[in-house]
């Protein structure tokens, strides 16, 4: 009928807007979920899409008109109706295309499922890089996309000479890591396999439990090197919020909610001296623009804002070692670079 669906990061939610142009409306749906990739079914009342907020996917049944989700009992992390009668799933955990009976007019799954596809590439935002036309062909990439940061990769050590040395560790899929204040140790977020923390020295790995929480990011140290910092999804309450944990790297405890905000918050470095973060959160003001705030470990306070430049994109902010300087990197005179504050 002319109307556009999408879901929407921030703030969050399931949008319409007439293809004609108009007003954006929210559509309440009937839980909150961290809804992706909504998909129209025969009729234009009934949308396919998957709920992140699962470990590994859950596809869902949206009404338009009333907001009703229906859990369909099908993991994915991506679902494509076909006219074939079968929805083309996306399972970005298993790098596989699978072919799922369906029946189009009700909504519903039917018994039948057969593996297309082994090794397909997944993307950065819970996504399967494939797609179907209209005639039937099937397009789709194997392998690590370039900018996926779902490749198998290595970690180096680089000196201040220039010189790339390996330090030992097994290749695997390390999005981010950071070492221990004492050197000993790297805590690692992979892909796929949450946060560990590596003893350099023994050459050991421990698991940190993710508890209720999923894609652990940006790992940061604390300064005493007893807990660790990181950015994740907190479930369904989160509504696509990227909120700051806090857990021990004893393996056993579960992570802390440090925040619940709206927006996307990274923790960037420690505060020379103190047991406060100085983090980056963004989507936070009416300008749009990145907060360097600080953020005390123990919940003592709120944040408070250290530097935030209005319709500026500034990242990468690092604390000087004496506490007197913070460097960052703008786009504010129009091109990317360094600044002292």
């Amino acid at each position: 009928d002319g109307t556009v669906y999408w879901i929407d990061v921030q703030p969050g939610g399931l949008w319409a807007v007439d293809a004609d142009g108009g007003t954006p409306r929210e559509i309440s749906v009937s839980e909150t979920s961290a809804l992706f990739w909504p998909q129209l079914l025969p009729g234009g009342e009934t949308l396919l899409t998957v709920d992140a907020s699962l470990r590994r996917g859950a596809v869902m049944r949206l009404d338009t008109e009333t907001g009703t989700v229906t859990d369909l009992g099908i993991n994915a992390s991506m679902a494509l109706p076909i006219p074939t009668g079968h929805l083309l799933l996306g399972r970005d955990n298993e790098r596989e295309l699978v072919l799922q009976r369906f029946d189009l007019a009700r909504g519903e799954a039917l018994d039948g499922q057969a593996i297309v596809l082994r090794g397909v590439s997944a993307t950065r935002n819970n996504g399967t890089a494939f797609a179907v036309s209209s005639e039937g062909t099937l397009v789709y990439s194997l392998g690590p996309l370039l900018g996926s940061r779902r490749g198998m990769t290595e970690v180096l050590r680089l000196d201040f000479d220039g010189t790339l040395t390996p330090i030992g560790l097994p290749a695997d899929r390390y999005q981010h890591f950071a070492p221990s204040p004492d050197g000993k140790r790297l805590v690692a977020a992979i892909d796929d396999a949450g946060l560990w923390v590596i003893d350099l020295e023994r050459g050991t790995r421990l698991r940190l439990p993710a508890g209720e929480t999923f894609n652990q990011w940006r790992p940061l140290w604390t300064p005493d090197g007893q807990q660790v910092v990181w950015t994740g999804f907190g479930g369904q309450a989160s509504r696509g919020s990227l909120n700051l944990y806090i857990q021990p790297v004893d393996g056993v405890t579960p992570p802390l909610q440090l925040d619940n905000r709206s927006g996307e918050f990274w923790a960037q470095t420690g505060m020379p001296g103190t047991s406060i973060l100085l983090e980056v959160g963004w989507h936070i003001d009416e300008n749009d623009a990145a907060a360097h705030s600080t953020l005390p470990i123990d919940g003592s306070r709120e944040p408070e804002v250290l530097l935030r430049i209005p319709n500026t994109n500034t990242q990468s902010p690092r604390i000087r070692p004496d506490g007197k300087w913070i460097a960052y990197t703008s786009d504010e005179s129009g091109e990317r670079a360094a600044y002292l504050h």
